[in-house]
């Protein structure tokens, strides 16, 4: 329509890149963490399914055995496992669904974004994650010529998030009415004031297109330090919770049978 596909095609070749360049760092960022979780989940399973229940039969087999709490707890979660694992299972995955189904409602993905939003340090990364889709997005596409208003329709589905969306959808019908992008989307509040500044420059300059890709490359720059340095402390702390929920079960264990030997 504008007579520069051969424009249009290039940045969108970098956005694409751009975005996924983001996903990959984001996706590998989260991986150790997952995995780990996984693992350590897995060893207790099978701690509490196959290994605690043949101690239990030598614990009984000394009555005279006194056992700590400590001790107690561990056995008593290793029965629920063994007797209760696939209602446990099942319990897991009708949650799984009941999730799913209840995020695939507008009504439950608005309030799962909305939760998501507030979390400590996850709905800050999450909103910068947005906001840079937002301005990477309506940047090529104004670039290309394509009208404000259809840009705001196509925009508002690549936020991946329905607040955020919302907001868009009523800065729509604002800039319908006459009004600026800047205005609706600072009363909205789910835009940092930062974007809507450079926004509102970007309108009375005349160079809304590159203040909106500074804005994305700046938010891009800071998710990647931001996961960098989550990943950096995250990691630690699960191995030693993880490491400390397995010392305390070995420790549960190992405490009774060094009383056992010394009974005997």
């Amino acid at each position: 329509m504008s007579g520069t596909l051969d424009v249009i095609l290039i940045r969108l070749a970098e956005f694409t890149e751009s975005q996924s360049q983001l996903q990959a760092k984001i996706r590998s960022a989260l991986m150790y963490p997952i995995i780990m979780m996984v693992v350590t989940m897995g060893m207790l399973a099978f701690m509490f399914i196959f290994v605690v229940p043949k101690l239990i039969e030598v614990f009984e087999a000394a009555p005279e055995l006194k056992l700590e709490w400590y001790t107690l707890a561990v056995i008593n979660a290793s029965g629920f496992m063994v007797n209760n694992w696939m209602w446990v299972l099942a319990a897991l995955v009708a949650s799984w669904i009941f999730f799913k189904s209840w995020t695939s409602t507008p009504s439950g993905s608005a309030q799962w974004d909305t939760i998501i939003l507030k979390i400590p340090v996850v709905g800050k990364v999450a909103r910068q994650i947005a906001v840079s889709r937002f301005t990477r997005t309506l940047a090529t596409l104004l670039t290309g010529g394509v009208p404000m208003l259809t840009a705001m329709d196509i925009v508002r589905n690549v936020v991946d998030n329905a607040v955020l969306a919302k907001a868009i959808d009523e800065a729509r019908d604002n800039i319908s009415e006459g009004e600026n992008i800047a205005g609706p989307l600072k009363k909205s509040g789910e835009f940092p004031p930062i974007v809507t500044n450079m926004i509102n420059i970007g309108e009375k300059t005349g160079d809304l297109e590159n203040m909106l890709l500074q804005v994305s490359e700046a938010y891009d720059f800071e998710v990647k330090t931001r996961v960098d340095g989550l990943t950096s402390i995250l990691n630690p702390i699960l191995i030693v919770i993880m490491g400390s929920v397995i010392a305390m079960i070995v420790f549960a264990i190992l405490i009774p049978m060094f009383d056992m030997a010394s009974i005997s």
